[in-house]
C-alpha cells in the first residue's frame, strides 16, 4: 500500500513538472498548400532531435456541430518514414499548459518509437482555450481526433512522409480511453476506408451515468476535481444551463472557479495541494439535492451523463447504437480504481459480450489506483506496437 502511494505521488509530481514551463506557441496550419517550403515547418524539422514535435491547427467541429479551428500536436521521425499512424486522445487535464500542443505529455511515450503520433487538444484547450471544455463529450472528441488524422495524413503526404504502413492504431487512457473507443466507432461507421489495426483503451469512463451512481453510493469521488468537471462540463457539453448551486456547496463552487476552470492550475497541483479539499467524500462537495436523482435538476444532469456514456448498463446504450466493433480491442482496468471506477469497464464488457464481440482482450486485475494502472497500460502498449 505504501509503495502504491509513493508511485502515485511520483506520477502526480511528474504531471505537474512536465507542464510547469510552457513555451510561446507557434502553430503549423496542417491545411497549408506547400508545407515543404514553409519556414516554420522547415525550422521545426531542422531543430528537431530524433523526433519532430509540431504544434498544429486544423479544421473540425465543436459540440454544436459548428466549424471550429482546433489544435493539437503531431510527432514524426526527423529522418525516414514513420512506421504507422498512432492516434492518441489524452487523459483529463485542468491547465491549458498540460495540453498536447503546449507540452510533451507523459502519455506521449510513443513519440520516439518511430510512429507518426497524433494528439489532439480537446475543445477548450490550446487554440480554443477561451472556450469551456465540454467534458466527456466523446462524440466531438472523436470527430476532432479523426479530423486531425485526416489533416495530418494529407500534410505528411505533401512532405513525402506518408508512413510505411497504412493501418493505424488508437491508444487512450482514462478520458482518452473513452475518446479512443468513440474514435474507433466513428472510423468504422463513417470512414470505413481508413484501416485500423487495433484499439488500446485503459480505465475509461465508458458509462458516465454509472460512474455517478457508484460515486454517490460509495460516497467516494476518487478525485475531488472530477465533481465540478462532471457537473459543469456536462452542462456545457449539452447546453443544459445548470446552476452550480443546485449541485455543489459555495466553497466548492468558488474553489472550482479558481483552481479547476481557470485553466491555470494542473491536475497534479490541485490534488497534491488539496486545492478543493483533502476529502474524497462526495458529500463534502455536493449538495443533498445534487446526490438525489429524483430531484428534477439532478435528473436533467443525469440525462446528460447518459448522453456522454458510450454504454449504459441499465438500458439500451446511447452512443454505440447498433455498432459492433470489427477491430481488435484491448481493454485494461484495475479493480481498485476509484478515480474511474471499474464498473465502467464492466458495463462495456457486458455490452460487447451481449453483441457477441469476440476480438476483445480484457486485462482486469489488482493493478492499484488509477495512476498505477496507467503505468501498466502504457507498458503493455509499448511492448505490443
Amino acid at each position: 500500500m505504501k509503495r502504491q502511494f509513493i508511485l502515485t505521488l511520483v506520477l502526480l509530481l511528474a504531471l505537474a513538472v512536465r507542464a510547469a514551463e510552457p513555451q510561446a506557441r507557434q502553430y503549423v496550419n496542417l491545411q497549408m498548400e506547400a508545407p515543404e517550403t514553409d519556414s516554420l515547418v522547415q525550422a521545426l524539422i531542422a531543430e528537431a532531435g530524433q523526433t519532430v514535435a509540431m504544434p498544429c491547427t486544423y479544421q473540425s467541429v465543436d459540440q454544436h456541430g459548428l466549424p471550429v479551428t482546433v489544435s493539437g500536436k503531431i510527432y514524426f521521425p526527423k529522418q525516414g518514414l514513420a512506421k504507422r499512424f498512432v492516434l492518441e486522445p489524452h487523459y483529463t487535464i485542468l491547465a491549458n499548459k498540460e495540453c498536447p500542443s503546449e507540452c510533451d505529455m507523459i502519455e506521449a511515450v510513443l513519440r520516439d518509437k518511430g510512429f507518426a503520433l497524433l494528439m489532439p487538444d480537446y475543445v477548450g484547450y490550446g487554440i480554443t482555450r477561451d472556450r469551456n471544455h465540454p467534458y466527456l463529450h466523446c462524440a466531438v472528441a472523436a470527430q476532432n481526433t479523426v479530423d486531425l488524422y485526416l489533416a495530418a495524413a494529407a500534410f505528411l503526404e505533401k512532405l513525402n512522409r506518408t508512413p510505411e504502413n497504412d493501418s493505424l492504431v488508437i491508444v487512450g487512457y482514462s478520458q482518452g480511453a473513452q475518446s479512443a473507443v468513440a474514435t474507433l466507432r466513428l472510423l468504422e461507421t463513417t470512414y470505413p476506408e481508413v484501416p485500423v489495426k487495433q484499439c488500446f483503451a485503459g480505465s475509461g469512463p465508458y458509462d458516465v451515468a454509472r460512474t455517478y451512481d457508484v460515486a454517490v453510493a460509495k460516497n467516494n469521488a476518487g478525485l475531488s476535481f472530477t465533481i465540478p468537471l462532471l457537473i459543469m462540463g456536462t452542462s456545457w457539453a449539452y447546453d443544459l444551463n445548470l446552476n452550480p448551486k443546485d449541485f455543489m456547496n459555495l466553497r466548492t463552487i468558488r474553489r472550482s472557479e479558481k483552481y479547476v476552470f481557470s485553466k491555470e492550475h494542473t491536475a497534479g497541483e490541485v490534488v497534491l495541494l488539496g486545492r478543493l479539499g483533502w476529502s474524497l467524500k462526495v458529500s463534502k462537495y455536493m449538495t443533498k439535492e445534487g446526490m438525489d436523482k429524483t430531484n428534477p435538476e439532478t435528473a436533467r444532469l443525469y440525462e446528460g451523463f447518459k448522453r456522454s456514456s458510450i454504454v449504459h448498463i441499465s438500458e439500451t446504450d446511447t452512443i454505440l447504437g447498433d455498432w459492433t466493433p470489427k477491430t481488435p480491442l484491448f481493454i485494461l482496468h484495475s479493480y481498485q480504481d476509484t478515480a474511474v471506477p471499474f464498473e465502467n469497464s464492466e458495463s462495456l464488457r457486458y455490452m460487447l459480450e451481449t453483441r457477441g464481440v469476440e476480438n476483445v482482450e480484457y486485462d482486469f486485475g489488482n493493478y492499484g489506483d488509477h495512476l498505477s494502472a496507467m503505468a501498466r497500460f502504457f507498458d503493455v502498449v509499448r511492448k505490443r506496437l
